[in-house]
């Protein structure tokens, strides 16, 4: 099972978790087959375990999904798009695991014209990055920053109240990430910001989904697997399998 199906199964099973009220896999699913015994069209469905759920050593059925959405509307939208936010659902699989083009197509979801004009445009990675976070993160800090052996600057800010990370903006930062990679172009930059909010900011926002540390830690493969890339790379060892994103 590819890492990211697991992660959207273990978020999806938390928003259910949540809307029911159950504490354990034991209580959701009690809880689940309490709402449809009250279903005219669900009375006598067999019972459906949450255990494999909880962990994401299974993925739903489209079956599953329709059913559990049928009783608890806007919780299959968390295991298709994404966790939820106001207004809808940040598309944060499709940041993750995306292709390149598909990433491109989120950034427009995060910024509509802006993001959207910049790309048509042509506008360089460099650019975009900047765009996004100039606001948040000041570029003359974090080249100054770079490449220094001293604690990650973003982490230190997030600890200390002065940067606030949303669904939103976390999706679009992994966007930026993801792209460098796919791009070769500014992906020192951006992965000293991402890196920092691995230990507090996205372990914290992730909470509530159940995935304070398999989402970083699927992150870290991601980075890992760049960096082995671009090693390859430098040594002349790449072959047509290669790829620069997972």
């Amino acid at each position: 099972m590819e890492v990211i199906h697991q992660l959207r199964t273990i978020a999806w099973y938390h928003t259910v978790a949540d809307e029911v009220g159950g504490t354990t896999p034991y209580e959701v699913t009690n809880l689940v087959d309490e709402i449809r015994a009250t279903q005219p069209d669900q009375s006598n469905a067999e019972a459906k375990s949450f255990f494999p759920y909880a962990k994401g050593k299974v993925v739903p059925s489209v079956e599953t999904l329709e059913m559990v959405e049928s009783l608890l509307p806007w919780t299959r939208q968390v295991f298709d798009v994404g966790p939820k936010i106001e207004g809808g659902n940040a598309p944060i699989w499709l940041a993750l695991g995306g292709t390149e083009e598909a990433v491109r197509s989120v950034l427009v979801w995060y910024q509509p014209k802006e993001l959207g004009h910049l790309q048509a445009s042509g506008a360089s990675v460099d650019t975009l990055i900047q765009h996004v976070t100039g606001k948040w993160f000041p570029e003359s800090v974090v080249l100054e920053a770079l490449g220094k052996n001293q604690p990650n600057w973003v982490e230190a800010a997030y600890r200390e109240g002065l940067l606030e990370l949303s669904m939103e903006l976390l999706t679009a930062l992994i966007c930026l990430w993801r792209l460098s990679m796919y791009r070769q172009e500014g992906f020192p930059y951006i992965n000293y910001l991402v890196t920092g909010l691995f230990k507090e900011a996205i372990p914290r926002l992730m909470k509530p989904y159940g995935l304070e540390l398999d989402f970083v830690g699927y992150c870290m493969c991601i980075e890992s697997h760049h960096w082995r890339y671009l090693r390859k790379l430098s040594e002349g060892q790449l072959f047509d399998t290669d790829t620069p994103c997972l």
